[in-house]
């Protein structure tokens, strides 16, 4: 049995486990789970943990997540202030993809203000935890936000049919990447 419940500082390593278990960029050295990390995750469970949930094992262990950031403007700020140079002293050259990837989400935030990463582990998808971790979200922002949005890789067929079904729009594409977005009442 899973349960969906807000992130605690506990999780955080959990958390950074998941997100290099399910990533699709490289992650064989320090250097390159640092940067995943750097541009994936830390700013979220750092600067804004009270819109993370995280999906738990019956023994309490996270399997699973959601991060997000309520407003754009003060993610974009806050990473390229503090994130970014970290980012740059580890490679200039993902640091200019993250600040791309910044850009190209940056131009979506005036009606989707929020933004949110999902990861489970292999094992636990399928079995609606996806939705479940959206629903917390979504709950979460009601009245905060008018509106989610995310970046999902164009070929990823499992990632889009699930943001398909939960009611994601495409809202923009660049190389090869997709922005998806979904309005808040």
């Amino acid at each position: 049995m899973v349960i969906i419940r807000p992130y605690q500082e506990k999780d955080k390593q959990a958390v950074r486990d998941i997100c290099i278990a399910t990533s699709s960029l490289p992650v064989k050295t320090q250097r390159q789970r640092e940067l995943l990390l750097l541009q994936y995750c830390d700013y979220y469970l750092e600067q804004e943990p009270e819109s993370c949930f995280i999906a738990a094992d019956e023994a309490d262990r996270p399997v699973g997540y959601i991060l997000c950031s309520k407003d754009f403007k003060a993610y974009q700020q806050s990473f390229l202030r503090e994130y970014l140079p970290r980012m740059r002293a580890l490679s200039a050259f993902r640091a200019i993809g993250a600040r791309g990837e910044i850009w190209f989400t940056g131009r979506y935030a005036a009606r989707y203000p929020s933004h949110m990463h999902i990861d489970i582990l292999d094992g636990f998808q399928r079995q609606g935890i996806g939705h479940r971790l959206v629903d917390a979200l979504t709950a979460h922002l009601s009245g905060r936000s008018q509106g989610v949005m995310l970046i999902v890789g164009a070929e990823n067929e499992k990632g889009l049919s699930f943001y398909n079904q939960y009611g994601f729009q495409k809202i923009g594409s660049a190389a090869g990447a997709l922005a998806m977005g979904l309005r808040l009442s």
